[in-house]
């Protein structure tokens, strides 16, 4: 089952989408130059063959509001069980 976390602790965001049986994490640091790595770019190196769609929509998470989150981790949940 897909999940999508983030915690905010102090000046440090870290983002976690767990799929695939695999976790990829993303941590932001206020004032930081960048994140110490990025979800999609982990989860493409991990899926070369994943379908562009849910490759946008791993990408697109970060900017979605709650309602859209829920339905994008249903169909990355779907995508898993089909595999």
């Amino acid at each position: 089952m897909a999940k999508y976390k983030v915690e905010i602790k102090g000046n440090t965001i870290t983002k976690t989408l767990t799929f695939m049986g695999k976790e990829f994490t993303e941590i932001w640091v206020e004032d930081g130059t960048c994140c110490s790595s990025c979800i999609e770019e982990e989860v493409m190196a991990a899926f070369p063959d994943l379908l562009d769609e849910h490759v946008k929509t791993i990408e697109q998470l970060t900017c979605m509001d709650e309602d859209e989150v829920l339905e994008a981790i249903v169909d990355l949940t779907y995508y898993e069980q089909g595999q």
